[in-house]
């Protein structure tokens, strides 16, 4: 099992005469840790998730300048002067905010079930 916490959560520290077991796996892990929804398992690199989007030209410079997730990368620039970019994570909603903010900008174009719940939440937004 592997839970994140914050620092500034620790209220204190009691240190006892227990061993620490290290776990290759979990320090494995924690170079695919890109936001605190990143999820665990011990077979987490079989069930990564592989995303791709296309920004729209006109907000083709911030993804230029700014990796928004480490995982980013761009894999194509296409003739109209989109960009499509790939990134990599543990579960969807690890990028389902960075997708949000950049409406109507962003197409997702894998994977679908990504797609369907941006679609998803939208309705039921306007739907309030």
């Amino acid at each position: 099992q592997f839970t994140l916490f914050r620092v500034a959560k620790i209220r204190s520290v009691i240190q006892t005469n227990t061993n620490f077991n290290f776990n290759e796996n979990i320090l494995e892990f924690t170079k695919y840790i890109q936001t605190p929804f990143s999820k665990y398992s011990s077979n987490f690199k079989n069930e990564l998730i592989p995303i791709e989007l296309e920004i729209d030209k006109s907000k083709v410079p911030y993804f230029e300048i700014k990796n928004f997730l480490p995982s980013q990368k761009i894999i194509d620039r296409k003739e109209n002067g989109n960009l499509i970019l790939s990134y990599v994570v543990t579960q969807e909603i690890e990028i389902e905010e960075l997708i949000k903010k950049w409406i109507p900008y962003i197409k997702i174009i894998k994977p679908i079930t990504l797609e369907q719940k941006i679609k998803s939440d939208l309705i039921v937004w306007i739907n309030k």
